[in-house]
């Protein structure tokens, strides 16, 4: 059985809601030993109209703010 069956997703994005700190450092410190990115997209949610977003990879991109970039 595999461990850790979601590895072999490399890109995973989260739009539509603010991305908690604390997630996205939970989420890096897990998987980005496998070279998983995390997209934080932003735009409007009601047309799915994303504009802007900023990718992470490494929990060290997270040191030192308060707030997920977008």
């Amino acid at each position: 059985e595999d461990k850790e069956p979601l590895k072999s997703l490399r890109l995973w994005v989260c739009s539509g809601e603010t991305l908690p700190h604390t997630l996205a450092h939970d989420f890096l410190k897990r998987f980005s030993k496998f070279g998983h990115t995390l997209a934080n997209f932003y735009g409007s949610t009601e047309v799915m109209g994303d504009v802007t977003f900023h990718l992470i990879n490494e929990p060290s991109h997270l040191k030192d703010i308060d707030k997920v970039p977008i």
